[in-house]
């Protein structure tokens, strides 16, 4: 498997062996599938990553900050009642797992890949945390995600909200890959 190295950059760049390689996002915006893209607000992109980060320590059982967490008390509070609720079991390296799809050329991080309860049973899934509002593009961004597992995982997008309720959109429409698959260079 290839090293990927993820660029600090404001544009979330992904190298792998020295090759940078365009993200499931930036392609997205440059598709123009992101209409907000042009609206971008710092405020909201700063909570976006705390509550990542809050998430993936909470999850990884790390220390956290309770400065961010009261901060984000709201968000925080909806993803700890999604993981009562939905009883996760993350893999070993499910956790901002970085990926390189080298049939395709691009790069992503899918936030986390696992198994869920849902509709009563525990499916394998790859969950997309939110701390904004739907989107149509969503489901596009998480099509992206999962291209090479597409017949084995099921497809989230975990909206949390600061009222410490959630959200958890399930994708099923396989119309999306093929809408990813156009955004490619390319074409595919």
């Amino acid at each position: 498997m290839s090293q990927i190295t993820i660029t600090i950059t404001k544009s979330h760049g992904y190298k792998v062996n020295g090759v940078k390689y365009p993200s499931v996002t930036q392609l997205i915006k440059r598709a123009g599938l992101d209409p907000n893209a042009k609206f971008y607000n710092p405020e909201d992109a700063k909570r976006g990553v705390a509550v990542h980060k809050l998430t993936e320590k909470y999850d990884l059982h790390l220390p956290i900050d309770k400065d961010v967490a009261n901060l984000y008390s709201g968000y925080f509070k909806a993803y700890r009642t999604f993981i009562k609720m939905c009883a996760p079991i993350w893999d070993i390296d499910g956790i901002e797992q970085s990926f390189f799809n080298a049939k395709y050329k691009y790069c992503g991080t899918r936030d986390r890949v696992g198994s869920i309860m849902w509709a009563g049973k525990r499916c394998r899934a790859v969950v997309d945390i939110k701390t904004g509002c739907k989107a149509y593009w969503h489901g596009i961004q998480i099509a992206g995600y999962t291209l090479d597992e597409r017949y084995c995982r099921e497809r989230f997008s975990l909206y949390l909200n600061k009222n410490g309720r959630y959200q958890l959109e399930r994708y099923t429409d396989d119309g999306e890959y093929n809408v990813f698959l156009s955004i490619l260079p390319g074409g595919k």
